[in-house]
């Protein structure tokens, strides 16, 4: 379980870094509307913030849903195994309490083999 924290704990602080860019690029834009600003390069760094962020949260959002499915992945693994596991224990019960509940079968009453 520690690697699934450990992505729970990447995440977590990927959503908080892009959240905190989201948060300076609307400070960006709210100082420079303020200034009425008009120069092509404060107007040319906003559009570049724009598609950075929309680009890295757009990976965001596919590396959270592949998370999600490895997570999924291994539960249902996990519960194979187990079930798995269950299903042998029983076999090896039924094993253990079939042949202490039948009397030992001797030797006179083995039917003969009709090997040729």
């Amino acid at each position: 379980m520690q690697p699934q924290l450990l992505e729970h704990q990447r995440l977590q602080e990927m959503a908080t870094t892009l959240s905190s860019m989201h948060t300076l690029l609307k400070e960006m834009q709210d100082k420079a509307a303020s200034r009425n600003a008009k120069d092509p390069v404060v107007k040319d760094n906003l559009q570049m913030w724009e598609l950075m962020l929309a680009h890295l949260d757009q990976q965001f959002e596919q590396l959270r849903i592949a998370t999600l499915a490895r997570e999924d992945l291994e539960a249902r693994r996990a519960a194979l195994y187990n079930q798995a596991d269950e299903k042998a224990a029983k076999e090896a019960q039924a094993a253990t309490d079939g042949k202490t509940s039948q009397p030992p079968v001797a030797p006179s009453t083995v039917p003969p083999s009709t090997k040729p």
